[in-house]
């Protein structure tokens, strides 16, 4: 993914008629690669230009994706930003709350920013989990214009993803919400490099189905294989050990709307699935499988809330999370948990 021009821009008290509202600053970060760009995001820019705005309005513009961890300490230890907006899809999420996290871990801040999203992206999980469907101007409106308390506020734990990074050459951690590796992700993977829309995903869904049952077309016939791998789940191991793909995430709903999660978790806990059965068996249950509705008690399936999950894959070297590709070492174990220390918290629809 490329990042180009971000914005920062706190905004200080807003005064209507004679009702002081809360003094809280406010930052926007955005990917103006991601949906439709630019031209959403001058509805927001003209906005806090505006009267009411004007002279409590700073930009902050780069070009380097290296230079995000500047910014955000600028923005919380100088301009001190309360709330922090984010345009972009769950990539842009990802990535910026991977830093602020890291940033907090190594104590280059005090705090993470009460985090808004504005949507923008193709990939919108986490926006959509939280029951936003308004532009992104009128998100920015609707939040500026509220009293911090009142803001509805859901607390999280991030995942927590070890792995041995093979780019890097490096053990590292990272933090999103929802992981996915084997079939499913290699699907994603030739979603992400032809088409980045709606219809290009249902398109490389139908692909997957009719190449499960036909082996047509055979581009996705040849991603659509089991592998192996050693599981465990809250520290045992689990009985299957070929599965066709392993997903983890903190919300109960994933990339376009998919709800394939089972169980309510508790806030030590994150949801977990792994099915060790051929992609033309799980195109058959595709009904029960894709609303979780229905879960055999066979050891080829995994579906529940757990606090723990590893998974040590012979032969796959990448995994999606949250809209970004990560590349590992087959045969090393990639472990997922939650950390106390890491909990963010967002603002839901309201």
């Amino acid at each position: 993914m490329i990042y180009t021009d971000l914005y920062l821009c706190p905004l200080t008290r807003t005064i209507l008629k004679e009702n002081i509202m809360d003094d809280f600053k406010a930052g926007i970060i955005a990917n103006p690669l991601a949906g439709s760009g630019l031209k959403q995001l001058k509805p927001i820019i003209q906005l806090a230009q505006q009267p009411r705005y004007r002279n409590r309005v700073f930009f902050y513009i780069t070009n380097s994706v290296g230079d995000i961890a500047s910014v955000l300490r600028k923005a919380i230890n100088e301009h001190k930003v309360k709330v922090l907006f984010i345009y972009g899809g769950d990539g842009t999420l990802h990535l910026v709350i991977d830093i602020l996290i890291y940033e907090l871990q190594q104590k280059n801040i005090t705090e993470i920013p009460l985090i808004v999203t504005l949507g923008g992206g193709t990939m919108k999980a986490i926006h959509m989990w939280l029951g936003w469907k308004e532009k992104p101007i009128d998100i920015f409106k609707k939040v500026i214009d509220t009293p911090l308390d009142t803001l509805p506020q859901r607390k999280l734990q991030p995942l927590c993803v070890s792995l041995y990074n093979t780019e890097k050459k490096r053990a590292e951690v990272h933090y999103g919400f929802i992981f996915i590796i084997g079939a499913v992700n290699r699907v994603i993977e030739i979603y992400d490099k032809e088409s980045h829309n709606v219809i290009g995903g249902l398109k490389h869904i139908f692909y997957g189905i009719t190449s499960a049952l036909s082996g047509l077309p055979r581009s996705h016939r040849a991603i659509l294989h089991q592998f192996k791998a050693r599981m465990t789940a809250n520290h045992e191991p689990l009985p299957q050990d070929q599965p066709l793909s392993a997903i983890c995430s903190i919300t109960d709903s994933l990339i376009f709307g998919l709800t394939p999660l089972r169980g309510h978790r508790e806030s030590n806990q994150f949801l977990c699935a792994t099915y060790s059965i051929p992609a033309w068996l799980v195109v058959l249950m595709l009904p029960v499988v894709v609303r979780g509705s229905w879960v055999p008690r066979v050891d080829s399936f995994f579906n529940k809330p757990i606090s723990h999950f590893s998974i040590t894959p012979e032969t796959e070297s990448t995994f999606f999370l949250d809209g970004e590709f990560y590349h590992h070492q087959p045969g090393e174990e990639i472990t997922i948990s939650l950390d106390p220390s890491s909990e963010i918290q967002m603002v839901s629809s309201f």
